[in-house]
C-alpha cells in the first residue's frame, strides 16, 4: 500500500497504495532537516508599512497623546470654506483602528480628505466629488440648506460620481449620488450596540 503525501521539505512521501489526493489516506509530514531560514530585512518591512495608511496612523498615535490635531481641508474638496477647523484627537484614532464603535463625523471628515488627496493623486478629480457630512446632517441644518449646498456643488463641479457619508437614525450611511444617471446608492453601517 503506497501513497503520496508532501511532506515539510516538499518531497513526496509513499505510504500505502492509495493516490495522493485520496482522502482517506493517511497523511504524515517526514522531519528531515530544513534549509536556514533567510534572515529578514527590517528596513524593507518598514517600507512596506508605510504605505499602508493603518500602520502609518498606528506610528503617530503617540502625538496625538500629547493634543488634539488640527486640520483643515481644501475648497476643492466639499465645495466648502473651511470655517471651522477639523479636530482630531487620540479617541478618534483608536475608533478608527478598534472598529467596534460609530465613528464620529471628525473621522468621516478626514476619510474624506484622505480619499480626496487620493483621487487628485491618480488624476481622477474630476470624476468623484465628496459631500461634506457635517452640512447635509439634518440636526443643524435646514431642508432648504442641504438642497442648495447639494445643487450648488453639483451644478459647479460636475463630477460623474458623490460620496456623501451622512448619519440617520445612528447609523452610518454612504450615499452615492450618479447625477447623469438619476441614481443613488446608500449603503448603511450597523454597528452593534
Amino acid at each position: 500500500m503506497t501513497s503520496q503525501n508532501w511532506g515539510i521539505t516538499g518531497v513526496p512521501s509513499t505510504v500505502g497504495g492509495r493516490p495522493h489526493n485520496d482522502p482517506i489516506a493517511p497523511r504524515f509530514y517526514s522531519l528531515e532537516k530544513q534549509p536556514m531560514a533567510q534572515p529578514v530585512n527590517e528596513d524593507h518591512e518598514e517600507a512596506d508599512d508605510d504605505d499602508d495608511p493603518l500602520s502609518i496612523l498606528m506610528k503617530k498615535l503617540h502625538k496625538l497623546n500629547k493634543g488634539l490635531v488640527e486640520l483643515q481641508w481644501e475648497l476643492r474638496t466639499f465645495s466648502v470654506q473651511c470655517h471651522v477647523p477639523l479636530y482630531i484627537a487620540l479617541n478618534d484614532t483608536l475608533e478608527i483602528i478598534g472598529g467596534e464603535r460609530m465613528l464620529n463625523i471628525s473621522c468621516i471628515q478626514l476619510w474624506c480628505m484622505y480619499m480626496d488627496t487620493i483621487i487628485v493623486e491618480q488624476g481622477r478629480a474630476t470624476m468623484f466629488g465628496f459631500l461634506e457630512s457635517q452640512t447635509i446632517q439634518p440636526s443643524r441644518n435646514t431642508l432648504y440648506s442641504r438642497q442648495s449646498y447639494m445643487q450648488t456643488w453639483m451644478t459647479k463641479s460636475k463630477r460623474e460620481l458623490y460620496i456623501a457619508p451622512h448619519i440617520d437614525g445612528g447609523h452610518w450611511q454612504m450615499m452615492l449620488i450618479i447625477p447623469k444617471k438619476a441614481q443613488v446608492v446608500c449603503f448603511v453601517l450597523f454597528i452593534g450596540r
